[in-house]
């Protein structure tokens, strides 16, 4: 007995070492939220990614079973490839790494009795803050960062990958796609389609049930995913945050500033649906409930993997979202949603960082008067997020540009070692340099309690009796020059408390040293910019605002430069955004720019689809150069910091340059058949023949307009060393991909 007892002993022991070493080994692999980089593409590059468009599309046309009539199938089989493939390439798509890792194992789980189907299907994460999923006719399913932010639990996530699921096994793609083309010419078109994509969702809710239940998930947990899509326009949690969160002994904020007024949401379950292609939540809600009664078997589990290991993965998700909202100017958002994951990594110098961005971004946007196109309209304001819209919204350029100073600068000083907390503060004071208006001079060297309370002791003062304390003649000059003088007790103005929250800063002689140095350098590039001003004729002042001439841009000396993959978009009448260049285009744009580089004695490092199987790192390389190009697009004046540093750091380590060529090309049609010629043809009716055989066709041709742009940027700087520009009008030739079908969102989404 003694001895089962010792042998139990040792056993219990042993499992028990061997359960904390597999702790200690999963936490090791964990990733170190004080100090996170995105999340990269890791392993054996995918096929989805490697094969061109173009070969997708021969290959489908072969393999492919279809009841469409040929033509149909081609003009599905090209729409559903010309359509997914720019999100696979978009720069936002990853495989392979730790959230789609999860992802495949609650598909694992959902499809363990069912291996054929789950050999068809794969799983993609997209870094977007879109609360979505995304289910392909090719057997893609993608599921967002912004949706497993939003999660609770792994039995959500497993009810929406069975949904998604049901939706590619049932082919509701292709049998839109059929039913458009069926009724494109019908009166009821509309209203068919709509009705017929509730159909398909009610029917993908429902289906969902026996692969959800047959995996063991709980019953409670697919209701509540429905509360998940309902609210997902909303930041991760709902925690208020008041003025004590920026308020400070150095910088004072007055309670005003603030709304005293919560925040309704607004949203209902059941809203009106009648325009929308989705049913409402609370009928989707209520087909489920019913749809439950005919299963006997349900399943009681809320997490088949380890309930810690969800909320690592959404961590990721929220910390994933920051980043994004950086990249896509959404500042406010940032800071909030930075605000929210600080109570859990208060250390985290990557949350700081962000913050210092986001801060960065606010002052520049309110500066070119546009901070407020990132923000919800006044009427929109829902949730406790709302309360940072309205502060933000209220705070003056003066005091935003005071505040983001003071913020970033207290954060340089808590982390004094890190070069992105340096370089961004770098990017604020030039900022503040470029501001003409803004002066030292403004700011007083005491902080708002301490001018207060000087401006007290200077009534009580002049208040005192003769004999106590006599008061000091003044004159009326004397009396001006007091209230202009920052320092002076006399000056105090509570309404202009910015002006007293940068005491300490006015007395940074490093800080105002470097804030010199940048204002002297505007100062001479405006001098030089009106010396050239003054000799350029008028053509040539238009070709240098343009961009279009070659002669003016300054040489710069490049050796070794990485060339990424071009990027071009088509915005239809529609406002569409949809790919126009086609995979041999790229080719030999890239082989054009190769042998430009050859000519001028420039090394290239080709950074684009065409390298992937010869080296998959390119992919990564390139999805950071992409996000790089996006978040310099979000920026009124270019000077910025890049989020990505740290790993921009390692591809000029990787490529020996930190040097960077991007080609973009826009088309968009804009009609200039505008007023003036139908006043015309109403004016001069005997000329109205002439307007419609010369005016209009020439008008219409010149509708056209393809942008295209070429620069050059240091990657780790984010410094553009050369652009050129160029704008042509004039229609261009027809493609045969016009007609292609571009699937929706209603096609693919599950969420609202």
């Amino acid at each position: 007995m003694q001895l089962n007892n010792y042998l139990h002993s040792k056993v219990n022991y042993l499992l028990f070492f061997c359960f904390t070493l597999l702790i200690a080994v999963q936490t090791q692999a964990q990733r170190d939220f004080n100090k996170y980089t995105t999340l990269l593409a890791e392993g054996p590059i995918p096929e989805d990614f490697t094969i061109t468009t173009e070969q997708k599309v021969k290959q489908d046309m072969l393999t492919r079973e279809s009841k469409l009539t040929p033509t149909n199938k081609r003009i599905f089989v090209e729409g559903i490839h010309r359509s997914i493939d720019p999100i696979l390439h978009s720069g936002s798509v990853i495989y392979g790494d730790e959230i789609t890792a999860y992802v495949e194992k609650v598909a694992n789980n959902l499809l363990k009795n069912d291996p054929t189907l789950r050999a068809k299907l794969r799983f993609y994460t997209i870094k977007s803050n879109a609360a979505n999923a995304l289910s392909t006719d090719q057997g893609i399913i993608f599921i967002t960062t912004g949706l497993i932010a939003q999660l609770t639990s792994e039995a959500q996530l497993a009810y929406v990958l069975s949904h998604e699921i049901v939706h590619f096994t049932e082919k509701h793609v292709s049998e839109s796609f059929a039913l458009e083309n069926a009724n494109i010419r019908t009166s009821e078109r509309i209203e068919t389609l709509s009705a017929h994509a509730r159909e398909y969702e009610f029917e993908a809710d429902k289906l969902a049930l026996k692969l959800y239940y047959d995996a063991g998930y709980a019953d409670a947990e697919i209701v509540s995913t429905f509360d998940v899509l309902m609210y997902s326009y909303l930041p991760f949690d709902e925690v208020p945050i008041t003025r004590d969160y920026f308020s400070s002994e150095s910088f004072y904020i007055p309670d005003n500033l603030f709304s005293k007024e919560s925040f309704e949401i607004k949203r209902e379950e059941d809203y009106d649906d009648d325009r929308s292609s989705h049913p409402n939540i609370r009928k989707r809600k209520d087909a489920v409930i019913e749809a439950m009664d005919a299963y006997d078997d349900r399943g009681t589990v809320v997490s088949v993997q380890d309930t810690d290991a969800f909320l690592y993965i959404r961590t990721l998700a929220r910390f994933e979202s920051v980043r994004t909202d950086v990249l896509e100017g959404q500042y406010a958002q940032a800071l909030y949603s930075v605000f929210l994951l600080e109570k859990e990594f208060p250390q985290s110098v990557y949350l700081q960082q962000i913050k210092a961005h986001a801060w960065l971004g606010v002052a520049q946007l309110k500066e070119a008067d546009k901070l407020k196109e990132t923000l919800p309209l006044t009427r929109e304001y829902e949730g406790e997020s709302a309360a940072l819209y309205y502060f933000l919204g209220e705070l003056s350029k003066e005091g935003t540009l005071a505040l983001a100073t003071r913020i970033i600068y207290d954060t340089r000083n808590r982390f004094p070692e890190d070069t992105v907390l340096a370089m961004i503060q770098d990017r604020l004071i030039r900022t503040l340099a470029k501001n003409e208006k803004f002066s030292w001079a403004d700011y007083s060297d005491r902080n708002f309690h301490e001018s207060a309370e000087a401006r007290i002791a200077a009534n009580n003062a002049v208040e005192a009796p003769a004999e106590v304390s006599p008061p000091v003649k003044q004159s009326k000059y004397d009396k001006i020059r007091n209230k202009k003088n920052p320092k002076s007790p006399e000056s105090f103005d509570s309404t202009k408390f910015y002006r007293y929250g940068l005491a300490d800063i006015t007395a940074d002689s490093v800080f105002r040293e470097k804030f010199t140095t940048y204002r002297n350098a505007e100062k001479e590039r405006k001098l030089q910019l009106e010396a050239l001003a003054s000799t350029e004729t008028k053509k040539e002042k238009k070709e240098r605002e343009k961009g279009t001439d070659y002669e003016t841009i300054p040489p710069i000396d490049l050796s070794k430069v990485i060339v990424v993959e071009p990027i071009s978009t088509c915005v239809n009448k529609k406002d569409k955004q949809l790919p126009v260049m086609e995979d041999h285009s790229k080719v030999m744009m890239q082989q054009a720019l190769t042998e430009a580089a050859k000519i001028g004695g420039v090394e290239i490092v080709p950074v684009s689809q065409q390298t992937f199987k010869d080296n998959p790192e390119t992919f990564n390389q390139r999805n950071l150069l992409y996000s790089l190009i996006e978040q310099t697009s979000n920026l009124p004046d270019n000077d910025f910091v890049p989020v990505d540093y740290d790993l921009l750091l390692e591809i000029e380590k990787a490529t020996g340059t930190s040097d960077a060529l991007y080609t973009t090309s826009d088309y968009y049609y804009a009609s200039r058949v505008d007023a003036t010629v139908v006043i015309i043809g109403i004016v001069c009716y005997p000329l109205i023949p002439l307007t419609l055989l010369v005016y209009l066709p020439i008008a219409v041709h010149l509708s056209h307009n393809l942008e295209t742009s070429v620069l050059v940027m240091d990657i780790t700087t984010g410094e553009v060393e050369a652009g050129i520009f160029r704008e042509d009008h004039g229609k261009p030739k027809k493609s045969r991909y016009k007609k292609v079908y571009m699937p929706t969102m209603k096609h693919l989404s599950m969420a609202q």
